[in-house]
Order: structure tokens, then sequence, then C-alpha cells
């Protein structure tokens, strides 16, 4: 029986986004499984919150910047104290500090690509994970060794579907029997593609149709620019901004069509979230998105930008209620599949066990 390992993440950040929910699903698994995760990175963070609930040490690492050589140093003692295994760093800075730190401590590093336009300081770490092989294409492309790079899809934990909770949520909104719900689940930021819901909102120019967007909004700039978009297009009225939830799965149970209109997209968690709960989705064909869901039988897809496009595909799906509980069905089906969180875990896992058998074996020659 191979022994547990003793693996700590690094990952700058104070919000809870994908790639935050995706460290915590990872995290929570291993430990379940009876490996000891540690977790470097502030303390005055979502993050933290979540891990130390969790029963798993968080030490604080402010990792302000690429040179914070105070945090360097602080993930150097709590490797050698705690006898790391595996350092795996998360995003642009997370990966640096684990490729150093790894480097410096003579433990193997990994690093995870978590979105589409993020490339640089990879190369510190003995292997990379790409979210999506969009991610793993683009890491090539941009000069990384494709031996190095292992696409391992996100994973997430299955919700079970509570019917009874729908028209809890519906009155809590203030929706109508006959009006559709359409969702977004991301905090506001230009690439995310609200603008481009809101534009289609207003083509349909149907009273009944309802845009619910789950996400932070506090401290977001774009979100006061939205908010003043949809009062200029006479929509205001339609659209809903709830702020950043918890109870996430529960308000997508009130939801009828999901929205993923993204510029670019990596290998969306809130995407994988909204399928694996039912729901129809209509997401932009860019990125990792297309190896989530299949076309027409899973999902349906429209083109990057193209506002008019995503409008005939909501006009689509509002007019036939047996295609999209047909299309949800699928999709949750797909999500079990594809996007469970025990496979995650256990390729991630597989990734860990290759790494150290490699560094037995080379400080054994």
């Amino acid at each position: 029986m191979e022994r547990p390992l003793k693996i700590l993440f690094v990952l700058h950040s104070h919000i809870c986004g994908g790639a935050e929910k995706h460290t915590v699903t990872l995290m929570r698994a291993l430990k379940k499984q009876g490996h000891q995760v540690f977790f470097c990175g502030p303390s005055d963070s979502w993050l933290h919150e979540q891990l130390t609930a969790s029963g798993i040490l968080s030490i604080h690492t402010p990792l302000h910047g690429y040179c914070d050589f105070y945090s360097l140093i602080l993930i150097i003692r709590t490797i050698l104290k705690h006898q790391i295994d595996i350092v795996h760093g998360h995003m642009t800075r997370g990966a640096l500090y684990a490729g150093f730190a790894g480097k410096l401590t003579g433990r193997k590093s990994v690093s995870t690509a978590h979105l589409m336009d993020s490339y640089k300081r990879f190369q510190h770490t003995d292997r990379i994970i790409a979210v999506s092989d969009a991610v793993k294409n683009m890491l090539i492309e941009k000069g990384h060794d494709h031996s190095r790079i292992r696409t391992i899809l996100n994973g997430i934990d299955f919700p079970q579907i509570q019917d009874d909770q729908r028209e809890e949520v519906r009155r809590e909104l203030g929706l109508r029997s006959d009006d559709t719900a359409l969702c977004m689940l991301s905090f506001p930021e230009f690439f995310k593609g609200h603008d481009l819901a809101l534009a289609a909102l207003k083509r349909l120019t149907d009273p009944r149709l309802k845009l619910i967007v789950i996400g932070r909004t506090e401290g977001v700039e774009h979100a006061k620019t939205l908010q003043e978009l949809a009062i200029s297009l006479g929509i205001a009225e339609q659209v809903m901004f709830l702020g950043h939830r918890d109870d996430v799965y529960r308000l997508l149970s009130g939801m009828d069509i999901f929205l993923m209109p993204s510029r670019r997209e990596a290998c969306s968690l809130a995407m994988i979230e909204a399928a694996a709960s039912g729901l129809p989705v209509i997401a932009s064909r860019v990125g990792g998105l297309p190896e989530i869901l299949e076309e027409d039988v899973s999902g349906v897809f429209f083109e990057v930008g193209n506002a008019e496009e995503l409008a005939d595909k909501i006009r689509y799906l509002v007019d036939s209620l047996d295609l999209r509980v047909k299309l949800g069905r699928n999709a949750r089906s797909a999500m079990r599949i594809k996007m469970d969180g025990a496979t995650m875990t256990s390729r991630t896992l597989d990734l860990y066990r290759e790494l150290c058998q490699n560094h037995r074996l080379q400080e054994a020659e």
C-alpha cells in the first residue's frame, strides 16, 4: 500500500472563483483519502475561510507580486517543517512560487493553468496541469514543452437535485410562474460577456424573460457599468444582480436556462455546476467550453461576441420546454461521467505519484 502524501498548495487569491473552488474541492478530497494537505496564501480570503472550516492548515502567506522573498521563505519553511512531498501552485503567481520553492528544497512541483491568457512563469514547475485541451494547446503555442503538460479537466462534488427548492427560490426572487429565468454565474468582468446577455435580452423584447446574475459585485467596477447598461437599454427591471452567494446550487434549482457568453474561457466551473444541476446551457463556442458539452446534445453554442445569435438561441430554448428538459438531462449525465471531482482527484494524485517515483529513482542513481 502506497504511503499518504504531503502536498502544499500555493495560490494568491482573495475572492471566490473557479480556481479557488477547484483548489478547495481537490484539497478536501485528498484530505478525505488520508493525505496531508497544507495551504500557503493570504488569510484574508474566501479560500482561507473554507480550508480552515475543513480542518486544513492555512498559513498566511501574502505573496505580494512576483518578488516577495518573505513569502518564498515562508513557503520553504513550511515545506521543510512538514516534510512536504509535492508543491502545487495554482495560477501564475502560485506557479512561480511553487516552482522556485520546489527547486530550492529539492521537492517536485506542479502548477495548474486555469486561464486561456495565462502562460508565463509556469516553466519553473516540473509539470503543468491544463484544465482543458484548449489551455494545453495555448501553452504549447507559447513555447511550453508538451511532454510536461497534462490535461486534467475540472471536477466538482456532484449536487443532489432537490425539486422542492425550485418554487422557494423563485418566490424569494419574485419570479412568476410564466417567467423564464436566465442565469449567469460569475463576477462581472468584460470577458465574461454579461453585456452580450443584456444586449440579447434587449433584442428579445419579452418582459417575462429575467436575467439573474450570481457573482461578486462589491468592489467590481464593471458591475456598475453593467447596471448602467441595463438602465440605458430599458431592461433594468428584468435584471437582478444577486452578488456573491454561498447557496449557488440552491439558486440554480430555480433557474430555467444557463448562459455562458464568455469571450474567452478555459474550463468553466460555473458551467459545469449549472450542467450538473440539470440546466440547459447556451455557451459561446470558445476555449475549453466545447470540451465540456456536446453541441445540440447536452448544450447549445453560439459564435463568440454575437449577441444576435445568442438572442436566437435563447428564443429557441424558451419556445421548447421539451428540448430544455432533454438538454438539461443530457448535460447532467455528461457531467457525472466527465467532470466528477473524484476523477479529477484521482488523475491529479496519479501525477503526484509519478513525480515522486521519478524523484526516488533519480536519487537512487
